[in-house]
Parts: structure tokens; sequence; C-alpha cells
């Protein structure tokens, strides 16, 4: 993550990373779930379980 610099210079605070992290997490991966859910019906599955790994 870009964040682990920032935190060690003290740019950014430890505390203040975490929420920011979580939060490129998630987004990250409701793109692939949407982009999984975008698929054929009979594709859904397949691209779900690639989404989740």
């Amino acid at each position: 993550s870009t964040l682990t610099p920032l935190v060690g210079i003290g740019v950014i605070e430890l505390e203040r990373m975490y929420p920011l992290t979580l939060g490129s997490n998630i987004g990250t991966t409701m793109t692939g779930i949407l982009s999984a859910l975008a698929q054929d019906a009979e594709s859904i599955p397949r691209s779900l379980q690639v989404a989740f790994c």
C-alpha cells in the first residue's frame, strides 16, 4: 500500500491508515462482485467464485 511509507515518515497517523485501507479493500471487492454479476446467468456462479478468491 502507498500508505505504509506515509505512516513511516509521519504524514499520516497509524490510526488514520486503518479506515483508509479497509475502505479501499471493500471498494476493490465490490468492483469484482459487480463485474461478476454482469455475466450471463450460467456464468454467474463461476464468476462469483473467482471474485471472492
